[in-house]
């Protein structure tokens, strides 16, 4: 597997400053993906210091063992199936991996569905001992669902019925919570990803409060205190979209609502606002609406890739990007922006790269 690495600044001999390092997963082939590695670059002063490969790993019948993960504890790499990189020790945990996986207190809740029967049972895994074990289920993680900022309650859609599903957590143990519905039509129309998927979107205000849509562009709030929907705003949008519209919180505290362009919404006031950017942690900012993306710092551009996906620390933006005009599934490397240097690294790796996260080393 070639690895190419093109830097607009010379790293120098002798560096000052917090190390940071980026995690990138790729496989080692392009057509079965045998197996995978996790390549490690480290950054200092805004330029690329050093680079290597931590692990490889072989892949099983599910496909990827490594996929698009979160950071926890600045130390775990934890992908959406529940397969786990101790980056302090190169350790992988992927025995048990399944659908889906949550993280609470220092354990991992991971969601596996018996392919025959379909039943499903919850595995935990402790990343302090490495300990697997089986979870009682049903359990505040079981299906899908976003938690509230204080993960005590987690709402979910049941596609089936055509209602949300509201869990609230009574005590510190998962097993221990109670089951409301939200009743009322709920919409979602695009391309065919929304016949495999109709789930309309949802993003907590508070702990209290979520917004989700009625049908495209039409937004309302459900708030726990009064148990009661309220009209948010009402956005003309077109019909039928490219893709699945989306409500998020930005790096600002900001909710937005992007369908084929990107909405500011003013909660309190009840009103709405076309804007060209939302923020992205750590000050950068990108342009919503389509796949090309413009990501800018402190107000200076940066530059436009095709991108779905980019992670942020400290004085560094990782974007994984595709070369214009046409959009591949795959990306073909990771461009990293480093603040010190005021520059672009481009790293290029065979064989679907997937930026994984940061770790501060120092």
């Amino acid at each position: 597997m070639a690895v190419f690495l093109i830097s607009a600044t010379a790293a120098l001999d002798a560096q000052t400053g917090p190390v940071k390092s980026l995690y990138v997963a790729t496989c080692t082939d392009n057509k079965k993906c045998k197996k995978q590695q996790v390549h490690r670059f480290r950054f200092q002063n805004g330029v690329l210091i050093s680079r290597d490969v931590v692990l490889e790993t072989p892949t099983d019948s599910n496909g990827l063992v490594i996929t698009g993960s979160s950071v926890t504890e600045n130390r775990y790499l934890i992908s959406w199936n529940g397969a786990v990189v101790d980056t302090q020790t190169g350790t992988l945990y992927a025995k048990e991996t399944g659908d889906r996986s949550n993280y609470d207190s220092g354990k991992l809740y991971i969601e596996q569905r018996n392919k025959v029967d379909r039943r499903i049972r919850t595995v935990v895994l402790d990343l302090a001992t490495g300990k697997i074990g089986l979870y009682r289920d049903p359990n505040f993680f079981s299906g899908t669902g976003v938690a509230s900022p204080d993960h005590r309650r987690r709402i979910s859609y049941d596609q089936f019925i055509d209602r949300f599903l509201i869990l609230e957590r009574e005590g510190a143990e998962p097993s221990k919570y109670s089951t409301k519905w939200g009743f009322g039509e709920f919409n979602v129309t695009c391309n065919w990803r929304c016949t495999l998927d109709k789930t309309p979107p949802a993003v907590w205000i508070d702990n209290d409060r979520f917004i989700t849509q009625r049908s495209n562009g039409v937004l309302v709030i459900y708030d726990f205190r009064t148990k009661a929907w309220t009209d948010l705003v009402t956005i003309s949008v077109p019909k039928i979209l490219d893709s699945k519209p989306t409500l998020q919180k930005d790096g600002d505290g900001n909710f937005f609502y992007e369908t084929d362009k990107l909405y500011k919404l003013d909660i309190e006031n009840r009103r709405y606002a076309e804007v060209p950017f939302i923020a992205v942690p750590f000050g950068f900012q990108r342009t919503g609406g389509n796949q090309n993306k413009l990501f800018r710092f402190n107000d200076r551009d940066l530059g436009e890739f095709i991108s779905r996906r980019w992670i942020t620390t400290d004085g560094y933006l990782a974007v994984e990007y595709q070369d214009p005009p046409f959009a591949l599934w795959e990306p073909i490397g990771i461009k990293v922006w480093g603040t010190a240097a005021n520059s672009w690294t481009t790293i290029k790796l065979d064989y679907n790269p997937i930026a994984l996260g940061w770790i501060n080393e120092s």
